[in-house]
């Protein structure tokens, strides 16, 4: 399956190799004979034209001791980087000015990686080693220790279209590799936001929302002003334009080369006589035998907008709508599983149906779970003879944060349930239940969510959360493995379990509180990954102005204060260099969280306790600000990227020893 030009670029060393990616400055990369004494070179290194003798005078007040060459500060070399071997100049400043704090000497070759950034202000530099500074005495487990991963990219950018800018979902099917994808996804979201009054509508990001350009959107604001929020009737034409543009696509990876094997088809709503595509994406995909043996892929619809639930293929080229009369249309689904021989899938408008043969022409489903009204399905999962389930309650109604159930029999009805997660595992900002994955007998549940809120039924912005991560056990207990130290408690409910500290000593989103999803869980030769949205990618293309205007800075405070309570620096550190670069220089904190945290995260564990960076930055674009999807296979590990500016990439890794 995998292409066999496994050529890797050297501008991604040592860990996170890709290969046909831009080239990196060589003025950013330091090797061992580049240190001088117990000081770094001056050489290329950029300087920091935004400290001001005040700043710096503070700056040497905090704990540690900082060397000052020309107009930057450096540190001693962090011991054991060996010469000739690269070594990212954003590493060494998160070494060592992380040791400086903690004065804990630690260095392994999971913690030396490649970003595709430029390091301008060295407050900035040191906001970013705060963010990232790994707890004090984490050993390098060997599991971890005597491998490292290399990430060859598969695909061009949206398969040459950025168009498709989610790899929406993945599965292997017949020794080759599928991709859906999902068009033009921060367009429909923005709209939403916008037609629910979280974004007004003159705000333009057309880097995202319309890239490579594309028809314009077919609705916007009725020039009514007393009925705000409400719709024009675009022109029949605009929306049959929009419709071909906004369908989605399935691709298929065989031999070494990519085909598109279908576009999702588009009909006329018989109510208005516009244009619709079935689906703007295809969200889930999952292989399944029914039980007469025949062997099939299906992918769900993702945000359709007609009565199609799910397509499929028994041969990956051509597609089928699967009979399904279940719910109400529209459909929406990101949850499948296969389950004690049955096929589940769950709903976005809530319920979960199972069947033991889908079928083109008779709708065989039946209804087996529903949890509430406005409650949709995030994930399913089958683990030890039961199914497990996470919800997503709506951001509308608001509520108490995400909850998980278990079914009680293998073959379950409605009635055949019990909760064994509430409250958002203690904390209603955690309004969605994410991923769901098993690792080492457990059963691990990250959590999604968005710094929007709609208390009193006005929409509004709140500060933004990090995702959290849970464990549960065999006998549904639950343990918070990430997550907040300090819960507000106006945002404290009652939960089946005491929530607890952190077992992994990382709070909500790993200390990014711009990492707002767990987007995926996946074992993968032994070890346990995680990846994450960082919407740190996004603070580019928004007008700085804006971000102050709104408050922006001031709603980070919270997470900034929450680092000092998972003790990661000194108490009142983090805290003090907040406030001096949101007082003298907001504009650098914004470029900090920009250009040193863009780009998705992805993270490794041996014990799904203890977490290490694999990557930060997106395998070195922070374009790329999810890794949406992984799949584990015999040819490796693969990404799909969610990429809304260039358009989606699928990289393949493979675990070799050193």
């Amino acid at each position: 399956m995998v292409s066999p030009d496994r050529s890797l670029n050297n501008s991604y060393v040592p860990i996170m190799m890709a290969g046909k990616r831009k080239g990196m400055n060589p003025a950013f990369f330091l090797r061992n004979a580049d240190f001088r004494g117990p000081g770094l070179s001056n050489g290329d290194l950029p300087g920091s034209d935004a400290l001001t003798g005040e700043q710096e005078q503070r700056m040497s007040s905090l704990p540690g001791t900082l060397q000052r060459r020309g107009n930057d500060f450096f540190s001693r070399n962090p011991a054991g980087i060996r010469g000739n071997e690269p070594a990212d100049l954003r590493y060494i400043y998160i070494q060592a000015l992380r040791n400086v704090f903690n004065g804990d000497f630690l260095l392994s070759r999971w913690q030396i990686m490649k970003a595709n950034i430029y390091a301008k202000a060295a407050v900035a530099v040191v906001l970013l080693c705060l963010l990232l500074g790994l707890p004090a005495g984490a050993d390098i487990p060997l599991e971890l220790d005597q491998y490292e991963p290399h990430f060859v990219q598969l695909s061009i950018a949206g398969f040459d279209d950025p168009q498709n800018n989610y790899a929406w979902c993945m599965a292997e099917f017949r020794d080759d590799l599928y991709v859906g994808t999902g068009r033009n996804i921060p367009y429909t979201v923005f709209l939403q936001f916008k037609a629910e009054g979280m974004l007004p509508w003159d705000l333009t990001l057309s880097e995202i929302t319309h890239p490579g350009g594309m028809a314009p959107p077919p609705f916007g604001p009725d020039p009514d002003p007393d009925t705000p929020g409400n719709q024009y009737a675009p022109d029949p034409s605009e929306v049959e334009h929009w419709a071909e543009d906004m369908s989605a696509e399935i691709w298929r990876y065989h031999d070494g080369s990519w085909e598109r094997v279908h576009t999702a088809q588009t009909f006329v709503n018989p109510y208005n006589g516009y244009t619709y595509p079935e689906g703007i994406g295809y969200r889930y995909m999952i292989p399944y035998t029914d039980k007469y043996g025949e062997e099939a892929l299906y992918t769900g619809v993702g945000l359709g907008f007609g009565s199609t639930l799910l397509l499929k293929s028994t041969d990956g080229e051509t597609w089928k709508p699967v009979t399904f009369k279940g719910a109400i249309p529209p459909y929406d689904t990101r949850a499948m599983a296969v389950h004690d021989g049955r096929l589940y899938v769950g709903l976005g408008n809530g319920g979960i149906y199972a069947t033991d043969d889908p079928s083109v022409d008779t709708d065989t489903w039946k209804k087996v779970a529903d949890f509430g009204d406005h409650v949709a399905i995030g994930a399913i999962e089958s683990y030890n003879g039961c199914l497990y389930a996470t919800t997503w309650e709506s951001i509308y109604t608001g509520g108490e944060g995400f909850e998980v159930w278990r079914s009680t029999t293998t073959d379950p009805g409605p009635g055949d349930w019990v909760r064994i997660v509430c409250g958002g595992a203690g904390d209603t900002w955690n309004p969605f239940g994410a991923d769901i994955e098993t690792f080492g007998g457990d059963v691990f549940v990250g959590s999604m969510g968005l710094p929007f809120t709609f208390a009193d039924g006005s929409a509004g912005l709140r500060a933004p959360k990090g995702f959290d991560l849970i464990r549960i056990n065999d006998h549904g207990r639950w343990d918070l493995v990430i997550g907040s130290y300090v819960i507000p408690e106006d945002r404290q409910t009652a939960t089946t379990e005491i929530r607890g500290m952190p077992m992994s000593g990382w709070p909500s989103g790993f200390g990014n509180p711009l990492n707002l999803y767990c987007w995926q869980l996946e074992e993968h030769d032994c070890l346990f990954y995680l990846t994450t949205f960082d919407a740190s990618s996004l603070l580019r293309v928004l007008d700085p102005e804006l971000l102050q205007s709104i408050g922006f800075i001031d709603l980070l405070e919270p997470s900034f204060n929450e680092l000092d309570t998972a003790r990661m620096m000194p108490a009142g550190d983090m805290g003090t260099l907040f406030r001096m670069i949101r007082d003298d220089n907001p504009f650098a904190l914004i470029h900090a969280l920009s250009a040193f945290l863009g780009g998705s995260d992805m993270w490794v564990s041996s014990d799904g306790v203890h977490w290490y960076p694999a990557d930060l930055n997106g395998f070195g674009d922070a374009n790329n600000y999810g890794f949406r999807t992984l799949v584990s296979t015999d040819d490796g590990l693969y990404v799909g990227t969610a990429n809304p500016f260039e358009g989606c990439q699928v990289f393949v890794g493979e675990v070799r020893a050193k």
